[in-house]
């Protein structure tokens, strides 16, 4: 039997902590972890500052010149696609329909 580091009584292997060694006694009689107000408060503001870093204030801004760009690029393609459908003689049926 081995004894216990922190009340030196004997105690078999079984009921023993296998880290910190002591017995099964004094490690029910450990005191429980307690968070305070304070933990708790400053836990709440590093989470809020942490967000505000990762978010952005406001949100990417696309100038009407890029959409204008997009729009001509997607029509483009759209015309591409009908022409290509056309040339295989059998027309897909496109869920979208340009009216």
């Amino acid at each position: 039997m081995a004894t216990c580091p922190q009340c030196n009584a004997n105690a078999s292997i079984l009921k023993r902590d296998l880290v910190s060694g002591v017995c099964s006694r004094c490690r029910n009689s450990a005191p429980a972890v307690r968070l305070g107000i304070g933990s708790i408060a400053l836990i709440f503001l590093a989470v809020v500052f942490a967000n505000r870093i990762t978010e952005p204030s406001q949100p990417a801004s696309v100038s009407s010149e890029e959409i204008r760009e997009l729009r001509l690029t997607v029509q483009a393609q759209t015309l591409m696609i009908k022409k290509l459908q056309s040339l295989l003689g059998n027309p897909l049926d496109s869920p979208h329909s340009d009216d």
